[in-house]
Order: structure tokens, then C-alpha cells, then sequence
């Protein structure tokens, strides 16, 4: 298979893996499962916080109105929100905000510079409501940056949102699935673990803790969280030790 900035399909990855599959037929089920679910479980969990990719990003813009908290924005691809700002009148100012994905923020009318902006419901698919904190007092620019949600795959002719180059990684976690599917346990173990370590290897900014959640609760095996923390706390004993 050659890597390009494109997308393969469903199909083209099943071609790939057939001879890891001992050319188990993964298209057996009705309506070609476990296949379907087996890719859009994969693709879920690539385009699920905590990663953020290049190519998975979009952004939106509005203005705000003295006075008025809360702003509906029709966007049928948002998945949630990475940054924030707020421009001021003739861009005399650009300021960051702090964003929030899930907690909601209570009504306000204390009128202020906001220094919170929280994704206070979204409809996936159609629009997303905004809200600030404090109400903003004037008319500010505002510009979101966001990462796209996982859309639907539902036939073998759908293509994957992840682009070509990173084929060797959704294909790690495209043959766990069906591994397990199969009822074949061990292989799907280290098809898991070979796909988590190339999410987090390509992935930047994460922490050591977003890092350690997701391979808890990836891999199902909360006793790395607990020895990858007791690493971390002796390190930083020995350290300052020394």
C-alpha cells in the first residue's frame, strides 16, 4: 500500500490485513460485520480527546453582543472545542480563553471581558451552543478551533478520516478488533498495544497523565496507570534526592 495525504477506503484496508487474518473472511456478518463496527471503533478512538490532529481541525467564528451569554453556532462537524479568543473592536487586542468541553457554566449578567468560554450544549451534526463567563460587554470577535467528531462509517466504499500516512497505525487497531471478533485474545493484545503505542508516538502536547488515562482505559489494564504514577513519584524522589 502507498502512503499519500489521501484517505483509503474500508475495502482497500481489509485487502491490507487479509493475510494477518490467516484470510478470515471479516465481511462474513450481515451488512459486512464485524468489519463496520471493527472501523468505526478504530476511527472513534483516533478522533477521541485526547488527540488532536492537523488534519482533523476546523474552526469557527462569530460575534459577540453586549449583553448576550450564551451563542448558537450551526456547525455540522464539531467534535470539541481546543482553543479559544476573543478579539477586540479593530483587533486593538487579542486575548486567549479558557475553554471548557463539558462542564456547563451558569447563567450571568455580570457584564466583563470573558475569560471563559464553555461548549454549553452540542447538537452533533447541526449546531453547538456557546457560553461565557462573564457575559461579554461589548462586541468581541471570537474565533474557536476545534477538532472534527467521528463520522459514520457504514459501507466498505467509505474511506477513513485518518489520511494514508497513518495506515500503519488504524490498520494495528483495524486487526484487534477483528482478532477479537474471532475469538483470537493474545493476538488482539498486541495488535492493541502495537496501535495505542503509534496513537501516542504521533501525538503531541499530551501529558504524562492524558497519556497514562488513555492506556488504562484503552488497553482495560488500570495497574500501568497505578505503576506508570508509582515511576513517575519515585523519579521525582530520586531527583530531588540527588
Amino acid at each position: 500500500m502507498g502512503f499519500s495525504d489521501v484517505s483509503e477506503t474500508i475495502t482497500a484496508t481489509i485487502a491490507a490485513v487479509q493475510s494477518s487474518l490467516g484470510y478470515w473472511v471479516p465481511t462474513v456478518g450481515t451488512n459486512n460485520e464485524p468489519a463496520i463496527t471493527s472501523a468505526n471503533n478504530v476511527q472513534q478512538v483516533m478522533l477521541a480527546p485526547p488527540f488532536k490532529w492537523s488534519w482533523n481541525r476546523n474552526s469557527l467564528t462569530f460575534n459577540t453582543v453586549a449583553g448576550t451569554q450564551d451563542y448558537t453556532s450551526s456547525v455540522t462537524d464539531f467534535g470539541y472545542a481546543e482553543t479559544a479568543t476573543i478579539a477586540y473592536p479593530g483587533n486593538s487586542r487579542i486575548v486567549s480563553l479558557n475553554v471548557l468541553n463539558h462542564t456547563p457554566l451558569g447563567e450571568s449578567i455580570d457584564q466583563q471581558v470573558p475569560a471563559t468560554i464553555g461548549v454549553q450544549q452540542n447538537t452533533v451534526g447541526t449546531s453547538v451552543k456557546f457560553r461565557f463567563l462573564g457575559v461579554p460587554d461589548k462586541i468581541y470577535a471570537v474565533v474557536v478551533w476545534y477538532q472534527k467528531f467521528s463520522p459514520k462509517i457504514s459501507a466498505l466504499s467509505d474511506t477513513w478520516v485518518p489520511p494514508d500516512f497513518m495506515g500503519y497505525i488504524y490498520q494495528r487497531g483495524f486487526l484487534a478488533e477483528l482478532y477479537e471478533a474471532f475469538a483470537q485474545p493474545s493476538l488482539a493484545a498486541q495488535q492493541r498495544a502495537s496501535f495505542a503505542a503509534g496513537l501516542i508516538a504521533n501525538s503531541e502536547g499530551l501529558t504524562l497523565t492524558e497519556k497514562n488515562m488513555f492506556l488504562a482505559q484503552y488497553l482495560g489494564n488500570t495497574r500501568m496507570l497505578q505503576d506508570s504514577q508509582l515511576s513517575t513519584q519515585v523519579g521525582t524522589q530520586a531527583r530531588s534526592a540527588g
